[in-house]
This record gives C-alpha cells, structure tokens and sequence, in this order.
C-alpha cells in the first residue's frame, strides 16, 4: 500500500482554503513544488467566484505557468471578448505551447477557433484539442464543408480516443446532425461502412444518432444478436431511433429483435420509443403483450408495456392483479404505477389513492404528491374535490414529511386549488419549520410562499446553508493512495478505485459514511438509460436527501467516461452522499461535477442496474 506524505504535510492547509473558497490562498499553492497540491489548487480555482481584477491575474498566473491546471480552471470562468482573443492569438503565435488551453476552447471556443483547429492535423490528433472540436460542434452549427472534414477526419484515425473526441458533437446534439437523404448523410453511412459497422460502439452509436431510421437498417443488418447483446448501450440509441417515426412493416423484425435483448434497459427503451406513437396495430400490440407483457418478470418492461397499451387504446383490465402486485412491490416506479391506475379508478378511487400515497411519506408520497398535482388541474376537478385537498393538505403540514411536502409544492402555488387565503395556514407552518429547526422543511414552504405571496412573505432571518465538512486528513493518509470501495448490490458486486489526492473532500465524507454503515440497504433512486446510475440518498430515500453536512466540488482532470464515478449535486458546493456511476462518456459534466474514483471490477453490474435496486452491504479497505 503507498501513502502520499503530502497528504499529512500539505493537504491541511490546502483544503482549509478550499473550504473558504479563497482565491489568495489557494493562488499560494498554484506553483507548489508537489504537482498534486498545485493541481488541487487550480481545479478548486475553478469552481471559486472570482471578481475582474482576480480574474486577470488567474490569467496572468496561466499564461506564465501555461500548465493543465491552469487553462482548466480559466475555461470556467466568463471570459470577455477580449481575454478570449489573447489566448487566441498568443496559442496560434506559439507564445502558448501547451495543448491543455484546448480546455478553453472545448467551452468557449467560437467557429473561428474550430476553423483553426482543424486546419492543423497535429492538433487534430492531439486528445484534448480534438476534443475542443468536438465541443464546440455540439454548440454550434457549422458549414457542411467543416462537417465533411471532421467526420473523415474521425473514421480515418487509428486512435479510438481522438476519434471518440471528433465526432462528440454529434453524439451530444443534432444541430450539426445531417439531413435525410442529404449529400452528408450519404457520405457519412459510406464512411461508416468502410471503416466497419461493429468495430468501435461509440462509432456507431453516433451515426445511429447521425442518421436515425436508416442508421438503425444498416445496423440491425450488420450485427448479428450476440453483438447486439454484447452492445447494450448502442442498442438502447437503436431503440430510441424507433421513436422518431410511426413504425412500419418492415421495422417489425429489428423491434422484436430489441424486444428480445438480454439488457433490460434496452427493451424499457424499445416500449418507450413505441409510446411516442398512438397508431400501432391491433395485432404488432398483441404479438408484444403475448411475448413481452405477460412473460416478463420485470416491472418496468410490465408497467412500460401497459403505459403503451394504454396510448394505443388498447385494454389493460386483464392485468389488474398483476399490476395490483407489482405496484405493491416497487415504490421507486410509483408514478409510472399510478399513471396507468389513472386510466382504470374513478377519480373518486384515483384521489383516494394518490392521498394514502401522500400520507404515507418518502418516494412514494414524493410521486404521487406530483401526479396529484397533474390531476388537480384537469378542469372541474378542484371544485370536486376542494374540501378534501385542504384537509390532506393540513394533514401534510401537520406530519412535516419533507417528500409529502416536496410532491406537493405544485399543489400548494396552484391558485385554482388553494385560494390566496391559504397563506396564514402555509406561513404558520413555515414559521413552526423555523421555531423547530426543521430547516428542510422550512425551505420548501419559503420557495412557496417567496413565489405565490411575494408582498406578504418575510423570510425568516435563519441560516439554511449546510456546512462544509473537511476531511479526516489523518484518516486520509491512512487509506493510501488507492483505497477501494465495494457496493455489494442485488444485481453483484462493484469495485471502485478512489482517487483521495484528487478529492480529498469526497473520498473522506465517502470513507466515513461507508464505514458508519449508512450506504448499506439505501438503493439506486436514478436510472437514466445511456447516461447515469444514481444512489446514495441514504437520508430521505427519494433522491432529495443526503447528510446534514455538504463537501465542495472537487473538479478532475479526468473525464467522466464510462465506469467513472461521481458526487451529485445541485450546483456548485451544494455535493453529500449520493453518487453516480457512467454508463457512457459524458464530457458535458467534466470540471462540473466531483470525478472521485473509476469501477475496476461490475461494469456488467453497473449495465444490469435499474430503479429501485439495493446496495445490500458497502464496504471500504486500501
């Protein structure tokens, strides 16, 4: 086991100035001797305000270091026209020989500074300035010469980094996608098919995303159903390609071909993309409740069956019992649960429902406070209704329960469901929050009052913001340099490797609620398919809660490609206890969000994660 002696001997001051966001401080550690404690430094830079005349010697301080960290922590700062065209004209002067001020491009950079970065095949094959290309195409739209060039640029190169960095902007945003049928469409199908459909997954995802319908042909022609089994992430972008379209006769055999992937997320996406269509055939409907609907096991792929059903008039009745059951079983679908149960009650039944709901507290109240809100706008409902939402309301300001009064937000600025004369009953309550020291609660009656009764309302005088917690630097330098976190879930196991130099802040709040056994039992509240795994809500359970402390953002190098794990967040500062895992690259979130460490071992697991599943036991050792 290594241990880093600068964690003992440098890291208590440098985080002290982390923690007090002060730009003097940490502008004394941007030049330190050891190259972790600089590097800290500059990425906390990043992340603290800064004023004009700071700004300009964070700049100075960059030009004269011209090191990574310093164009990083410049490229999230607003930069004027003027500063912009410095490090412009001094990067193509050579006065700047560090590649890392492509970092300044890859978020500001403008169609003059893509111009330049193409016409140069060194920077084209340099990592992070393709990646600056990448950028700024997923900002904005450019001439179809340049998009001809950047993508025989990418499927010419021999380097999956570099070709994965020029087609992002792709990947990440349409406005540069090609039209159908159009003379860039053309060429980028030929390229893709010279280079090998099936050689690189973030290819051909891409020019699935690039040419939608008729990507999703040549794919499913190309690849046979191992390859698709073994791709599950290209699979789910084939999926939603089916969205875009009313499916025809001969779409039916690659739909029942992704019906029938071994990936679950990838089936809940082909029903999904179904959705989106309400003239589907009796019998295409009928063939997928014969062989999806009633086989399956899993609730999403059931309850995302019947939702498209539903869309396509098609009865559910016959599933009454099952859905009964499931729905019993699995409160972190609740909403899409009670959106079927909105077609079958009466509204009677179905206001009957969402209030127990309510009452109950936790993600379950936190869902159906939301779908009460959707309800209590349909016209004549309010009146129907009026007495008793009041009383449900009351109740929920009585109980206090922070998801019950989260779902309800909504419902509590609906003037057509409470009147204006709700506000001493809402503000008493805000005060009895305050007195009590109930400050969450107290928070989410102030965003109500502060918006439905500006002139009436007067804020407490009452510090709401958490706290930093430093970290255990002892505790730190303990664990080594290469501490490992395991999450024993329901669907396996999960090895992280923790980065603790790089945040130390993260890896240490991490480390203590590990081992005070917090994370075990707490489950996976988001799933976003393609994107994110999301747990670590161990307070609340809903996905709005976390420790009674918050850690700053502690920005990487790295960037947040699949495996890589990172620390929610709100904004900056706002991080706690909920982590997310990287189903796919996503470099939008690098320098935003905390990177703390990278899975070694379950990235299958990570695949096989969805809504609702647990961490059983998390468990950390060096």
């Amino acid at each position: 086991m290594q241990k880093s002696e600068v964690v003992q001997a440098e890291y208590p001051e440098v985080t002290r100035e982390i923690a007090n966001r002060s730009f003097s401080g940490l502008m004394e550690f941007v030049d330190h001797d050891e190259s972790e404690v600089s590097n800290l430094a500059w990425k906390a830079l990043a992340k603290t305000e800064v004023d004009k005349s700071e700004l300009n010697l964070l700049i100075e301080e960059a030009f004269r270091e011209d090191t990574k960290g310093g164009w990083f922590a410049i490229s999230f700062h607003d930069l004027n026209a003027d500063m912009l065209n410095s490090i412009r004209n001094a990067f193509r002067s050579d006065e700047i020989s560090s590649k890392s001020v492509c970092n300044v491009f890859f978020r500001l950079g403008e169609l003059e500074d893509l111009e330049y970065l193409i016409s140069s095949r060194d920077l084209t094959r340099s990592a992070e300035c393709s990646k600056a290309i990448g950028g700024i195409m997923s900002r904005l739209e450019v001439p179809e010469s340049l998009n001809e060039t950047v993508i025989r640029l990418a499927l010419e190169n021999e380097d999956p980094e570099i070709r994965r960095n020029l087609l992002y902007g792709y990947y990440r945003a349409s406005v540069n996608r090609p039209e159908p049928e159009s003379f860039l469409a053309s060429l980028t199908e030929n390229q893709w098919k010279e280079f090998g459909v099936g050689q690189d997954e973030f290819v051909d995802m891409t020019i699935v995303r690039m040419l939608g319908k008729k990507g999703l042909y040549v794919a499913m022609d190309m690849l046979s159903d191992q390859k698709l089994n073994e791709r599950a992430g290209l699979a789910v972008d084939l999926a939603s390609t089916l969205g875009n379209s009313v499916p025809d006769t001969e779409d039916v055999e690659p739909i029942f071909r992704l019906l029938h992937h071994k990936n679950n997320h990838v089936v809940v996406q082909v029903l999904t993309s179904l959705t989106q269509h309400e003239r589907l055939t009796p019998p295409f409907l009928n063939r997928i409740e014969e062989e999806i609907t009633v086989p399956t096991r899993d609730p999403e792929i059931f309850i995302s069956s019947l939702n498209l059903f539903l869309r396509n008039g098609m009865g559910v009745t016959s599933h009454r019992f099952r859905l009964d059951e499931l729905s019993g079983r699995n409160p972190y679908l609740k909403e899409q649960f009670l959106i079927i149960y909105s077609a079958l009650d009466t509204d009677e039944e179905y206001f009957e429902r969402l209030s127990e709901h309510i009452k109950s507290g936790g993600v379950e109240a936190l869902h159906a406070g939301r779908m009460m809100s959707r309800f209590l706008q349909r016209r004549g409902i309010p009146n129907r209704f009026r007495d008793s939402v009041e009383d449900l309301i009351a109740y929920v300001l009585e109980d206090g329960n922070r998801s019950s009064l989260d779902g309800l937000a909504e419902v509590f600025l609906s003037d057509r469901v409470l009147s204006d004369d709700s506000y001493e009953m809402l503000n008493g309550a805000y005060e009895r929050y305050v007195e009590l020291e109930m400050f969450e609660q107290a928070q989410i009656l102030q965003r109500v009052l502060e918006e439905r009764f500006p002139e009436q309302f007067e804020t407490a005088e009452v510090q709401f913001e958490k706290t930093f917690r430093l970290p255990n630097i002892d505790r730190l330098y303990q664990m080594g340099t290469r501490p490992f976190w395991e999450l024993k879930t329901e669907k396996g196991t999960i090895v992280v490797r923790l980065d603790p130099l790089s945040a130390p802040f993260t890896v240490s709040s991490i480390d203590s609620l590990t081992r005070a056994g917090v994370y075990n039992g707490v489950v996976f509240h988001r799933v976003v398919r393609n994107f994110v795994a999301q747990g670590g809500d161990f307070d609340r359970q809903d996905g709005f809660g976390g420790p009674d402390y918050r850690i700053p953002t502690e920005p990487s190098f790295e960037t947040f490609k699949r495996g890589m794990a990172g620390i929610a967040s709100s904004g900056t500062d706002t991080e706690g206890s909920q982590f997310f895992f990287m189903h796919r690259w996503a470099p939008h979130l690098d320098g935003h969000y905390t990177n703390f460490g990278e899975i070694t071992r379950g990235l299958d697991v990570l695949d096989k994660l969805q809504v609702g599943d647990k961490i059983i036991e998390a468990k950390i050792y060096p």
